[in-house]
């Protein structure tokens, strides 16, 4: 009798145990991979614009042989076009190019462009709000048309370092707007004066500042739109 009962509780534990065991593995089966958040783009071209308020700052540019001190001219307004290659939903390279403009008293005009390439990095890419940085580097040119019979006056150089700052506003898998503000350290090295062939190197060169703030957008197209997945396991 003692045998028998022995035997009887035996075989209710292992039949508990292995209903446990395919309770177990029958949420493990139903588990589930779900997509959460806005897809970002990723493998896909990038076209990026932007506009707002441009200023230079420091010093003006030192006079060569025959020629006046160069300034950098009031806040005017500015717009920025790049085309970058998104690989993954965190980050995008690409080139990228400016141009500004600002009108003086009397007539005279101050023209900038620049032209470089850059890298964005996302730190939200799958969220509503995205917040991201900007970094690299360029080639900066600007053009000092004074009024009347004076000569225009072209001088360039080297953008050294440029960052920017923003936070998308996702307003859909591929398209993004975002307030931006940024700046880069430039140095004007060469001045070509009008008339003249031959290019003047800036003697004893400076450092110069300049700003932006306003608004840009972002235009992902083709590519794959990645999503984060969550594992929800089902009773």
């Amino acid at each position: 009798m003692t045998r028998t009962m022995g035997i009887a509780v035996a075989t209710f534990a292992l039949a508990a145990a292995s209903a446990g065991t395919a309770s177990a593995q029958t949420v493990v089966r139903e588990a589930e991979m779900e997509p959460e958040g806005i897809g970002a783009p990723q493998k896909a071209f990038e076209i990026q614009v932007d506009t707002g308020y441009n200023q230079g700052f420091g010093p003006a540019v030192p006079a060569t042989e025959g020629t006046d001190p160069t300034r950098l001219g009031p806040a005017g307004l500015g717009a920025g076009l790049g085309l970058h290659y998104r690989a993954n939903p965190y980050s995008s390279v690409g080139i990228s190019g400016s141009y500004n403009m600002q009108n003086l008293t009397g007539g005279a005009e101050i023209r900038g462009a620049t032209a470089g390439i850059d890298g964005v990095f996302h730190t939200n890419p799958y969220g509503r709000l995205d917040p991201w940085v900007s970094v690299g580097a360029g080639y900066r040119m600007m053009w000092d048309m004074p009024s009347g019979q004076a000569n225009d006056m072209f001088i360039h150089g080297f953008q050294l370092a440029k960052a920017k700052v923003g936070i998308d506003i996702r307003v859909s898998e591929s398209v993004a707007l975002a307030p931006t503000i940024g700046g880069d350290l430039s140095m004007f090295l060469w001045r070509n004066p009008e008339g003249r062939v031959s290019t003047q190197t800036v003697d004893a060169p400076r450092l110069n500042a300049f700003v932006f703030a306003g608004v840009a957008g972002r235009f992902d197209v083709g590519g794959e739109r990645a999503r984060p997945v969550a594992i929800i396991a089902k009773r």
